[in-house]
């Protein structure tokens, strides 16, 4: 099995000198803050959490959009947001796009399922914050944490040659309380993870909690709808056989490339 421990990426690779300023960013630009919605904070217990059963996360726009097309509806409850780079907690603003990376919903059709989608890119100075914020936030003891990822072919590595290998294809990371599941072989050492996506099985191990990653290896850089659909294997986990998939599924994805393709042009 692959490990995650230790494998979050540097900050910076480039060699400093002692008098090399380092302050070019502000000093909270790593700190990360969970903002709730007013109704959702009448809803938190005890210990100033929500409860969910499942908790999904997208840590990017492949994730992102398979959660979009397959398992979101706006029927979906907006419960908060992921904020990173705030000084003053009164700039926190469910509406701006500054600052909020992630958005956090109670799924409709089963709302004990939460689903966190990362818009933006959680830079790996900033992982180790949203992860304790997310978790100080939710209460995970009995929930299954599911995580999805995605990366490119060219890193990942193997005995089989990558011109034999069929793309995308689907591989699994577990912490020591989830079994692994049959959906997807697990990663192969030496293959690593790293930013967002270890710091998560990281916490997650540490504080015993049942985690599994998902990563689907893409040999595209601008996803397609085959790196998309390479996630439906995940939607036979036994935590959500019972969560019927979007029946305009189809429908959305397209009207999702379609956008993607368009945002896309814009810089050729």
């Amino acid at each position: 099995m692959a490990t995650f421990f230790g494998e979050i990426l540097p900050v910076s690779s480039r060699a400093v000198e002692e008098e090399d300023d380092d302050d070019d960013l502000p000093l909270y630009y790593s700190n990360s803050k969970v903002c709730w919605t007013d109704d959702v904070r009448d809803q938190l217990n005890k210990n100033g959490k929500l409860t969910c059963s499942v908790l999904m996360i997208a840590t990017d726009n492949v994730s992102c959009a398979f959660l979009e097309a397959y398992l979101r509806s706006d029927d979906d409850t907006l419960l908060g947001g992921v904020f990173c780079g705030v000084g003053d907690e009164e700039q926190l603003s469910l509406q701006s796009k500054i600052t909020k990376i992630s958005s956090i919903y109670r799924v409709a059709k089963c709302p004990s399922i939460f689903v966190c989608q990362c818009q933006t890119t959680v830079h790996p100075e900033q992982s180790f914050s949203w992860v304790q914020q997310i978790f100080s936030n939710l209460d995970c003891t009995n929930c299954d944490i599911i995580v999805l990822s995605s990366a490119l072919t060219c890193d990942y590595k193997s005995d089989v040659p990558l011109s034999e290998i069929k793309t995308p294809f689907l591989k699994a990371l577990y912490t020591d309380q989830r079994k692994p599941s049959c959906i997807c072989s697990t990663l192969e050492q030496p293959n690593i993870v790293s930013s967002l996506p270890a710091q998560i099985l990281a916490y997650s191990q540490i504080n015993e909690l049942k985690s599994s990653l998902f990563v689907c290896y893409t040999d595209v850089i601008h996803f397609d709808i085959p790196t998309v659909k390479a996630y439906l294997p995940v939607l036979k986990l036994p935590t959500l056989k019972n969560l019927q998939i979007n029946p305009d599924a189809e429908k959305k994805l397209t009207q999702i490339m379609k956008r993607n393709n368009d945002s896309s042009s814009l810089y050729l």
